[in-house]
């Protein structure tokens, strides 16, 4: 086995977990009868289990979109690959600028509100 594939194998595994998990929870969102009913906590302040799915989904998403950067940056991070490939930095930008503007922001600045 060529142990130099092992690290894209594992960060595309951990993709495709993500996109199942949220693929999971849009089935469950759609069965429970639409995204407000779905998307609801429990009585007891707990998420339900759509939601959960999906954050835990969208948590890996970004996991694997930071892990795809860091191997296109490495040498030798993607194996046909001879050196860091700005390319692929380039085009993983877009996921990390979403990832900034409606995930980390919000959730910053709303903390920094309650202050």
């Amino acid at each position: 086995m060529d142990w130099s594939i092992v690290p894209i194998l594992s960060v595309s595994f951990l993709g495709i977990v993500g996109v199942s998990l949220m693929v999971a929870a849009f089935i469950m969102v759609a069965r429970q009868g639409g995204w407000r009913q779905a998307m609801q906590s429990r009585p007891d302040g707990r998420w339900s289990l759509s939601r959960r799915l999906m954050f835990a989904g969208a948590l890996l998403g970004m996991i694997f979109a930071v892990a795809v950067n860091l191997l296109f940056a490495i040498p030798g991070g993607i194996p046909w690959s001879d050196g860091p490939d700005w390319t692929g930095i380039a085009v993983m930008l877009p996921a990390l600028a979403a990832v900034w503007y409606f995930v980390i922001r919000p959730a910053y600045f709303a903390g920094a509100a309650k202050r």
